[in-house]
């Protein structure tokens, strides 16, 4: 994450999983990323129907589309960002 948005993230990769695994939105399957950071690997492995992105989230939809392309890509739309964008909750 440090190499991504240039500074440590305020919340573990453990803490983000069971927040968002908190939710419990079903038909959904919530996990980390492999330790070599490879994602094009990790959909393989999983091979999702669908992948929901944040809307701020950096990911090269592009190239997923080129190696996956019966996957659906969905971004989210902001909800208050100014208000409820992670990086603001305080620890």
């Amino acid at each position: 994450m440090e190499r991504i948005k240039g500074r440590k993230p305020r919340h573990s990769e453990n803490q983000r999983l069971e927040r968002i695994q908190a939710e419990n939105i079903n038909r959904t399957r919530v996990r980390l990323g492999r330790e070599d950071g490879d994602v094009w690997k990790t959909i393989q492995e999983e091979s999702p129907d669908g992948i929901l992105l944040g809307y701020d989230q950096q990911f090269d939809e592009t190239q997923c589309r080129e190696r996956f392309p019966n996957i659906q890509i969905l971004r989210a739309e902001p909800y208050a960002p100014e208000h409820f964008k992670s990086s603001k909750f305080s620890s």
